[in-house]
């Protein structure tokens, strides 16, 4: 049999074609799919954050504990898992105009308005990622704030 012509049958032959896309396609749709799975985990943590930090604020705004630092971290602490031991808590206060400007609490604003006194609670996280992502790397800082205005 000359070989031009085992060449043509070995071209024809679609026997095992399925196997050759099989092995050449599952490995994208695994590292894809893996991809994704770390995305919605990292998603699914940022919300328990927030949720956190919406448990600190609610913690800081009810019988007036806006001044009890050590129990807003603690309500923060609270509504997040066992865990969560890297987890970082801040509490912040600050004074603002209704245009936005942050001031001193004793200063008015424009047109003789008091300031509203607002606090924040912000909950950090190093999240740790499956890969080693390009210009993110394999650790991911999730972040979440809750902002209430604390009532005169």
């Amino acid at each position: 049999m000359p070989l031009f012509r085992k060449s043509r049958l070995f071209a024809s032959d679609k026997r095992g074609s399925a196997a050759v896309e099989f092995a050449l396609v599952v490995p994208v749709m695994l590292i894809a799919l893996v991809g994704l799975m770390d995305y919605g985990l990292m998603v699914y943590e940022n919300t328990r954050l927030s949720q956190a930090a919406s448990a600190g604020a609610k913690f800081a705004i009810m019988a007036g504990n806006e001044d009890d630092d050590a129990g807003i971290i603690a309500a923060v602490r609270d509504a997040l898992p066992d865990s969560y031991d890297a987890v970082t808590v801040a509490v912040t206060r600050e004074c603002r105009c209704p245009t936005g400007g942050v001031v001193q609490c004793d200063v008015e604003c424009t047109g003789e308005i008091a300031p509203g006194r607002y606090l924040e609670v912000t909950v950090n996280q190093d999240y740790p990622l499956i890969f080693d992502y390009p210009h993110v790397g394999n650790e991911a800082d999730l972040q979440s704030h809750a902002v209430i205005r604390i009532p005169d």
